[in-house]
């Protein structure tokens, strides 16, 4: 029987034909009590099949069936639909991975903690598991804590966690049963097998588990604890496998700890769950108040706070949002005082947001690993905050020795604010806010409220005034959870770190680092290829084997300079795809002819030159002028003592070839391979600087050196003009022809049968 499937068509008729829901779930509950009625007649007496079946379910991965052979669950709401208040257990898909989850964690002596929506049974599973591990496993001993003991073991309070356990063991056949005692082996949260030397033990309130050793410990209704510290810090030494299992009731120490990075979560949402659809959902949004809605089934933690200046829903509408990552790129640092807290990076790609930690001991550390994480990203410019713990960073890079390629502005969250003047306020800013800090916050807030707007309602805005950000909780927990203050002189500001951690919230780091990145500046100087991103770099997937030399050209484009060396690419034009792949560099700062010829024909990937033109081959080298100037006339050393012929390029105009590159990399013609780094980062960060290219990137030169050569040749002509094909009757097509009537493979240089269609080719 499909489960899963009655269960969908029950909750399709769940209020719209109460008696057919009724009808559905009672024939499930009526041939499940049947199978299990006749499997037990099946076993009877025979111990051969009894201990046959014990064996087999003495096996942990063995759990499922024993569940839905012999597991029974409570739900008393059912006598008010006329159906069983105790009946057959029969776990849906997302419980049982919740089950892999746990005792993946547990045999790895890890914890984890499991954030729930309300009635998705997972104390019910935790319940079967430790159940089970009771029964089967010798001196296992389980534990379960809750903010009351009466929660843990109430014989009168069905919601007890010990009447679960006792209605899963008192429901097993007895050939299950271990041999105990009722009177002697059943206490007040306490059950012992005996036989196995198991215990299964409950405690209420803060001191849950210190003192005592366990194997896994299971804390329910997490969020609600008194003080949840005090139990973490008991339970510290207790157990390796804590698991922590709740709805959500704020943003406190359980949501803390969710989003902290530190445990492993589980999430159970009431969307996992085959008996619950949207019509359920919509009947429960009538029925409950919104907080207690958002909190206890949307597993929304901040619903219970008012007053937030980026509400979550809005937050919640730009993660991984598809929105362009060119144009300019930004970054934002916030300094953390170091221990829990840790510095943020957030760098800001056009309208995308990536964000990277780090817990440095001292702001120098952090300075040069900035510097470099910039460098890297192609940053155009750098907010930082410079009080306080900035303080290290801002007299740090003040002093760096070396040349920036991004520019760095301090940025005081406590400066006045800008002479802007707001419509939606009728009024300026400093008639507003009350310092820097909340004007930021509000215009990043805009950002989101327009992307909420576009997601949630179809309101169009411009991509560049919208945001996306990566799926993190914890930013997406930090951008949410600052309040907006009013003051008495009708300004406001954002909630400051000092009244954060009144509330017990922690430093906002990501979020303020993320603030500080969306604050647009003046730079002085561009990029020269704007529109160069991430998916340019990547693998290039060149087949050398297999190249059909009449639709591909590859070329090798060297680059001199007296001062820093030699500098090479080399590149594959596809004809057909008309993509340009940069598929390999070299670099010899201090250059020997042996090693130079040597790298060039390593990295060429296919013969410099070949006798047969059918075979694949470099079709051209060449080199700047200064390759062949000089004392050191490297061009003719290669030819003459290298055997690598170079030659110089037919015409080098740099501004069109800059034209042409800018506009293919925006179609993504141009693909760097992700081994490539230092062509990517020449790429990334080649500046306009006084309105002139900047100097040393040489990568970049040679870039614009192969673009001008194809572009002379007439390879990047438009799609529609033959020029880029090769004439059909050209004579390399004839000889191909010939080939093709003695029976020879055209593409391969050994005598094979043609396998290609000629004129599929000859049409090219």
């Amino acid at each position: 029987m499909n489960f899963e499937k009655c269960f969908r068509q029950a909750a399709e008729c769940r209020y719209s034909d109460p008696q057919r829901y009724k009808a559905i779930l009672g024939e499930l509950y009526r041939q499940e009590e049947l199978r299990r009625y006749n499997l037990l007649n099946f076993i009877g007496n025979n111990e051969g099949r009894i201990e046959e079946l014990n064996e087999y379910y003495s096996r942990r991965e063995a759990i499922i069936d024993w569940m839905v052979d012999w597991g029974w669950t409570t739900d008393s709401r059912n006598a008010a639909l006329g159906l069983p208040t105790i009946y057959p257990m029969i776990p849906f898909l997302r419980q049982i991975e919740m089950i892999e989850w746990l005792y993946n964690h547990y045999l790895q002596q890890e914890g984890g903690l499991i954030e729930k929506s309300r009635e998705m049974g997972a104390t019910w599973l935790c319940c079967f598991v430790a159940v089970r591990e009771w029964r089967y496993e010798e001196g296992f001993s389980a534990g379960f804590g809750s903010r009351k003991v009466t929660l843990v073991d109430d014989k009168d309070n069905p919601k007890a966690i010990f009447v679960k356990i006792r209605t899963i063991i008192n429901t097993q056949p007895k050939f299950w049963l271990p041999e105990f005692d009722e009177k002697k082996h059943d206490k007040i949260a306490n059950l012992i097998n005996p036989v196995k030397g198991s215990s299964l033990s409950g405690e209420g309130g803060d001191d849950i588990g210190r003192g005592d050793r366990r194997s896994m410990y299971f804390v329910d209704e997490a969020a609600y604890l008194d003080h949840p510290q005090k139990v973490d810090s008991a339970l510290s030494q207790t157990t390796t496998s804590q698991f922590d299992i709740s709805s959500y009731c704020g943003p406190n120490h359980f949501y803390q700890k969710r989003v902290s990075g530190r445990v492993d979560v589980f999430v159970f949402d009431w969307r996992d769950d085959p008996r619950k659809n949207q019509e359920w959902h919509d009947h429960e949004e009538q029925r409950l108040d919104p907080v207690i809605l958002a909190q206890e089934i949307d597993r929304n933690p901040l619903a219970s706070v008012g007053n937030l200046f980026i509400p979550p829903e809005w937050v919640s509408a730009a993660v991984e949002l598809d929105l362009p990552d060119w144009g300019v790129v930004s970054a934002g640092l916030d300094v953390a005082a170091g221990g829990k807290n840790k510095s943020s990076l957030a760098i800001k790609r056009g309208c995308k947001i990536e964000i990277t930690n780090w817990n440095f001991k001292n702001g120098v550390d952090l300075t040069y690993k900035t510097i470099e994480e910039c460098h890297s990203a192609g940053v155009d410019y750098l907010n930082y905050d410079p009080v306080g713990v900035g303080h290290s960073f801002y007299s740090t890079i003040d002093r760096v020795e070396f040349p920036l390629s991004f520019d760095h502005f301090a940025m005081n969250a406590g400066d006045s604010v800008s002479d802007k003047f707001y419509d939606e306020f009728g009024r300026h800013a400093s008639e507003i806010f009350l310092n820097a800090k909340s004007e930021w916050w509000y215009n990043l807030s805009i950002l989101f409220k327009n992307t909420w707007e576009f997601v949630k309602h179809g309101i169009k805005h411009e991509a560049s005034e919208m945001i996306s950000i990566p799926n993190n909780g914890q930013l997406c927990t930090e951008l949410s959870t600052p309040k907006k203050i009013w003051k008495n002189n009708g300004k406001f500001m954002v909630e400051s770190k000092e009244m954060l951690s009144e509330r017990g919230v922690p430093s906002p780091d990501m979020a303020d680092a993320t603030v500080l990145a969306c604050i647009a500046k003046d730079t002085t100087f561009k990029r020269v290829w704007p529109t160069y991103k991430n998916i340019h770099f990547r693998d290039t997937n060149i087949s050398f084997k297999n190249i059909d030399v009449s639709l591909s050209q590859l070329y090798i484009v060297l680059h001199y300079d007296k001062d820093t060396g030699i500098y090479g690419n080399m590149f594959f034009w596809g004809r057909k795809s008309r993509a340009l792949r940069v598929y390999a560099e070299l670099y010899h700062p201090n250059p020997i002819l042996e090693i130079v010829a040597n790298d060039i024909r390593e990295k060429a990937g296919v013969p410099l030159e070949s006798s047969n033109e059918l075979n694949p081959r470099i079709n051209k080298i060449y080199a700047n002028d200064d390759m062949f100037a000089g004392g050191n006339d490297w061009a003719y050393s290669l030819r003459t003592k290298g055997r690598i012929r170079v030659q110089k390029l037919s015409k080098y105009d740099e501004s069109a070839a800059i034209m042409i590159a800018r506009g293919m990399f925006a179609n993504n013609q141009i693909i760097v391979d992700q081994t490539l780094t230092t062509t990517n980062q020449q790429y990334k960060n080649w500046r306009i600087v006084k309105n002139q290219p900047a100097d040393g990137y040489p990568f970049c030169k040679i870039l614009c050196m192969a673009l001008s050569e194809l572009r002379e040749k007439g390879e990047l002509a438009d799609a529609d003009d033959a020029i880029i094909r090769r004439r059909p009757y050209s004579k390399e097509k004839q000889r191909i022809r010939d080939r093709m009537k003695v029976g020879k493979n055209p593409y391969l240089t050994n005598d094979i049968t043609q396998n290609r269609d000629e004129n599929e080719y000859l049409m090219k």
